[in-house]
């Protein structure tokens, strides 16, 4: 009887893991693009409290 070998990995090859030097460096990248996105939705937040700020603001001595 004939075995077969249903392994992903081809033959003669192992499968090695990635260097961690290039796992730190994807996750860098990753943390960049993140932290730029993070940072203009917070800054967005700080100005349009601002404008509510200020809007409420001029409400109140228009009532006045």
């Amino acid at each position: 009887m004939e075995q077969r070998n249903f392994s992903v990995i081809k033959e003669g090859r192992a499968a090695r893991p990635q260097p961690r030097r290039l796992v730190r460096g994807q996750a860098s990248v990753e943390f960049g693009i993140s932290s730029i996105l993070l940072l203009l939705i917070l800054l967005g937040l700080v100005d349009f409290s601002r404008v509510f700020y200020f809007d409420t603001g001029l409400h109140g001595a228009a009532r006045e």
